[in-house]
């Protein structure tokens, strides 16, 4: 049997970790927020300086047309009727042959790049590269519903 002295002392034990506990919780909740908060404002400012990029490397109907239709357009230098679609966000990269749609690419940086920098990041590879592009790329066959 515990004595009231005994469980008072194991009562107050109990309190004190829980109140560390929680003090602890707090501290980390508060570092998670503010490293959100600055890895947030890093981000935007990241994503302002690729607009700007954007502005300074693409063509004026370029920019029209990434802003109006969601991507900008590019022809195929190695296959014939073929166009690359690279769109304004993050995604796949879409693949037209004489105007059909034929699949998609994908690649992808490994640590986080803003949408901005994707864009020029596909533009540039393809324009300067193309068959070393589709190499890297994964091919994704469109899907059709039987």
């Amino acid at each position: 049997m515990i004595s009231p002295t005994g469980l008072a002392f194991a009562v107050a034990q109990v309190g004190i970790i829980t109140g560390v506990f929680l003090i602890l919780c707090g501290v980390l909740a508060w570092g998670l927020y503010h490293r959100e908060a600055v890895l947030s404002n890093e981000r935007t400012d990241a994503e302002k300086r690729a607009q700007a990029l954007i502005h300074e490397l693409l063509s004026t109907e370029q920019v029209a047309m990434l802003n109006q239709m969601g991507f900008i357009e590019l022809r195929s230098r190695l296959i014939p009727g073929r166009a690359y679609r690279i769109p304004r966000r993050r995604g796949q990269v879409q693949v037209y042959e004489d105007g059909r749609h034929a699949g998609s690419l994908c690649i992808q940086p490994t640590r986080w790049v803003p949408d901005g920098d994707l864009v020029l990041m596909h533009k540039l590879m393809i324009e300067a590269n193309e068959a070393e592009y589709l190499r890297t790329a994964n091919f994704f066959k469109p899907y059709r519903v039987l």
